[in-house]
């Protein structure tokens, strides 16, 4: 019976077709969804060992359902109506789902383009599929409404060895070895997602053999953060005082909070802690989180390294930062560190409070979206609010020798959606430390680059920097900044590498897209605390990528000319620099006529819903960008189309002209970053449209940033409105809180009198103001008024107020007796004569003796009390 009802089912499914999109992309191949599929389908059965012709009718399984139309949410309540549990989005337009083949012999509706099982074949990556080798070790990825018993089953009963599990609410994760013959077998796993081979991730600084002599200021470089602009931020107070930056690396100097090197060391409270380092974790080796590498103390220095060793010169861009360590540097010198699903390591330093992550290490994987890739996106789309930074890779050469880096080297998980990739430009040495043919031959061996200086041109590309595009045409890297020749902390542990050279004791030079990314970390740090103390507003990671990238800078053509060998295939954005360099100052507090504008939509958009916006140029002297970002849903791995919700970004000029995003003569259906650049806008109002086009997993938030000559903006001469103030006393302290309109300072004047005398003042801005005050008299009347001050300087002062503090709590005399000292303590009264006496008698009682007193009729109200108290 169960034979019959398993072939009538794909009977039926294979014969449900209708008009509509007709392809599935898959990295196993695309799939014509057309009536012939179930034809080309079923003769792979029994040839092929990974496609099955049925499951059991009545077990849960994998299944695929495409839709005929852009997902919404009629379709989304159909497949509930039907109990399927939406697993995942394969495009176009169809989602994977967990349910019976009952429950699919059921389903149908006009809407279904084409029905049928998830194949293994579908689930197993193609080079594991095509390789000769007999055992390889692989990366397992389950579905979350699967038991993962179920996989260490039949990884045991196929001899593979299991080195990493890993588990989250997106499912399973198993690091094992297995031998090929048997993959077959686990692609078969109820519940399976994905298999692909494991590409260990490694370090992205650069190995040469070529060491720079300088010493002790022998090099004068410019300053990473004069190139990417870090000082006016720094100047208006953006130092990252009030942001926690995590750093996940080979460790810190010495491990040690108390010795460490004085770059990461803070006493605020002068009370003899290091503040500066909020959490350290030892992941790769037993409670030991040092860096013997030098790349991790390196990295974080350049996060957010105070620069106390140099007076200030080579301090990390978001100095005042405080740090999440995590160390992933095992025994062997590797990365074992890593947990095998991400989420978990993310999870950790969010924990902490970290709002910024800063990764410079990753596989190369030549463009591919792999399960380390998705993970960043599954964690991202949960904690919309996590700005994750990842390095490109090292992987630029020029193997064709054309005098131009080849494409295609992005490494994962910078392949990630939602991740700010990073690739590295050149700093700026002002001396020849070296050509990039001298350095790596093998890898250069072609003019121009063979005779390029590899430190002389802030606005070339380093050559070592990966190339995108990635595998499905999605644009990386997103934003590069300077990476070579990088001067940062040097470990003080005395077998750390000392990298391209010493710059004295405390720094060394290193260059890679590890030192780029870090700096980039640091930048989104201080942009975090722009939002928060400038705009009042906690930015979503979406919000700060937008902004990083609409104002970066274009560095097209590159620095060999327009020809042949030109840089940059075009303006940006491109796969060579992205949507260009780190530009602070100008992206965050431009110069008149330019403003920014943007909006930060957390509702977020469903399929065929739109917002527009209207902004008024009124200087077409500079040029117009208009960008727009948004944190993806993760994609699933078996697709080879990387985009889930799909939003469409449209400028239209005041002259009704259309300006589509990327260089696109229409709209972009690839990317989740989408920019138009007018060099030279009309005055007027233009109107944007952000509309969702397929949205399957919606709603989906997204950020909006412009920039333009928006008009000067007329000076703020406005002070805060402060409502709401309240006091909340207690006998010796008391809580002033109260609101303003816009983010302020908070300050609360206070006293006996109404001339005050004291004051207590938190640092930073905020809209919800709450201030403590400590070492009041108790029963004592105070007189208080708070003080607002916004970014412009303009302050309000409230009225005067009183609060009284509360009476001293009194506290209470006990009484305690072991009744062993006879009846002092106690007295004794009845109508009557009173049978209370002392006893050593077996009634239950503390000591070794109790009161008793026999219940004598003659007797009333018989009374044992204590002495007054």
């Amino acid at each position: 019976m169960k034979r019959f009802l398993g072939l009538f089912i794909i009977i039926l499914m294979s014969a449900t077709a209708f008009a509509g999109s007709t392809s599935l992309f898959l990295k196993s191949g695309r799939i014509d969804t057309s009536a012939k599929t179930a034809t080309q389908l079923k003769a792979r059965v029994g040839s092929n060992p990974y496609y099955v012709a049925q499951f059991p009718a009545s077990e849960m399984r994998l299944y695929i359902v495409q839709f005929n139309r852009p997902i919404d949410s009629g379709i989304k309540d159909l497949l509930s109506r039907h109990n399927m549990k939406i697993a995942d989005y394969i495009p176009d337009n169809a989602f994977v789902v967990w349910t019976t083949g009952f429950q699919m012999n059921a389903l149908q509706d006009s809407s279904i383009q084409w029905k049928g099982i998830y194949q293994p074949a579908f689930r197993i990556d193609n080079k594991l599929k095509n390789s000769k080798a007999i055992k390889l070790k692989v990366q397992i990825s389950l579905y979350p409404f699967v038991d993962p018993r179920v996989c260490r089953f039949t990884l045991a009963d196929v001899g593979a060895t299991i080195d990493k599990v890993g588990i989250s609410g997106w499912g399973s994760t198993f690091l094992a070895t297995v031998p090929v013959s048997m993959l077959p077998q686990l692609a078969r796993v109820p519940g399976l997602k994905w298999v692909e081979i494991y590409v260990a991730p490694e370090l992205h600084n650069v190995q040469t053999d070529v060491y720079l002599k300088g010493h002790r200021n022998g090099l004068k470089n410019e300053a990473s953060h004069n190139i990417m602009n870090a000082a006016p931020m720094w100047s208006a107070g953006y130092t990252g005082a009030s942001q926690i930056a995590a750093v996940c690396d080979t460790g810190l100097d010495v491990g040690n909070v108390d010795s460490i090197h004085r770059d990461f060391y803070n006493d605020s409270n002068n009370d003899g802690h290091n503040d500066k380092i909020v959490a350290a974790y030892a992941l790769g080796r037993t409670n030991d989180w040092s860096d013997d590498q030098g790349h991790g103390t390196h990295t974080a220095g350049s996060v957010l390294g105070n620069g106390a060793k140099s007076n200030g010169r080579f301090k990390g861009t978001a100095y005042d930062a405080r740090l999440v360590e995590q160390s992933v540097l095992d025994s062997r010198g590797g990365l074992g560190g890593l947990p095998s699903d991400l989420n978990t390591l993310f999870q950790q330093a969010y924990d902490d409070g970290a709002r910024v992550h800063s990764n410079s290490w990753g596989a190369s994987v030549a463009g591919q979206y792999d399960t380390s890739a998705e993970q960043v996106d599954q964690f991202m789309w949960n904690h919309k609010d996590m700005v994750i930074t990842f390095s490109a890779g090292n992987s630029g050469v020029d193997s064709n020798r054309d005098g131009v880096v080849d494409m295609d080297s992005m490494g994962s998980p910078g392949t990630a959606k939602n991740c700010i990739t990073v690739g590295a430009s050149e700093s700026n040495v002002n001396q020849n430390v070296g050509y990039w043919g001298t350095w790596w031959p093998d890898s250069y061996p072609t003019e121009p680059i063979k005779s390029d200086n590899v430190c002389d041109n802030a606005d070339g590309m380093a050559a070592f920097s990966s190339r995108g595009p990635c595998d499905d045409g999605r644009i990386k890297p997103d934003i590069v900044a300077p990476g070579s020749n990088i001067i940062s902390v040097r470990s003080q542990d005395s077998s750390a590498d000392t990298g391209w050279g010493v710059y004295d004791d405390w720094y060394i030079y290193e260059g890679g897209t590890s030192m780029s990314n870090p700096l980039t970390a640091g930048a989104a740090t201080i942009v975090r605390e722009f939002f928060i103390q400038h705009e009042g507003i906690t930015p979503s990671s979406a919000l700060v990528k937008a902004s990083m990238m609409n104002g970066a800078y274009d560095m097209y053509p590159g620095q060999y000319g327009t020809g042949s060998t030109k840089e940059q295939p075009s303006t940006r954005p491109n796969s060579v620099e992205g949507w260009g360099r780190v530009d602070l100052g100008n992206t965050y507090l431009p110069s008149a006529p330019v403003q920014m504008k943007y909006a930060d939509e957390g509702t977020g958009l469903n399929t065929n819903g739109t917002k527009t916006y209207s902004w008024d140029v009124s200087d077409g002297s500079v040029p117009m960008h208009v960008t727009l970002a948004w944190t993806d849903y993760p994609a699933t791995t078996s697709s080879s189309k990387q985009l889930v919700n799909d939003l469409d970004l449209t400028v239209q000029s005041p002259t009704g002209t259309s300006y589509y995003p990327n260089h696109l003569g229409g709209a972009d259906h690839t990317n989740n970053v989408e920019t138009v650049d007018i060099a030279s806008p009309l005055t007027g109002t233009y109107t944007i449209v952000v509309k969702g086009y397929n949205v399957p997993q919606g709603p989906q938030p997204f950020a909006l940033v412009g920039h333009a000559g928006f008009g000067t903006a007329a000076p703020d001469t406005t002070p805060p409105v402060i409502s709401a103030v309240s006091a909340n006393p207690s006998y010796d302290s008391a809580i002033i809180s109260w609101t303003t309109d816009e983010a302020a300072t908070s300050t609360v004047e206070y006293g006996t009198s109404s001339s005050f005398g004291q004051t207590a003042a938190p640092t930073g801005y905020t809209t919800s103001h709450s201030v403590g005050l400590s070492g009041l008299t108790a029963e004592t009347t105070y007189y208080y008024r708070v003080r607002s001050k916004d970014s412009s300087g303009n302050e309000s002062v409230s009225s005067t107020f009183t609060f009284a503090t509360t009476a001293e709590p009194v506290t209470p005399t006990s009484f305690n007796d072991d009744m062993e000292s006879g009846s002092s303590k106690w007295t004794t009264a009845a109508q009557g004569s009173t049978p209370w006496a002392i006893t050593s008698s077996s009634y239950v009682h503390s000591g070794s003796h109790s009161w008793f007193s026999a219940d004598e009729p003659q007797v009333k109200d018989d009374m044992l009390m204590t002495q007054e108290v």
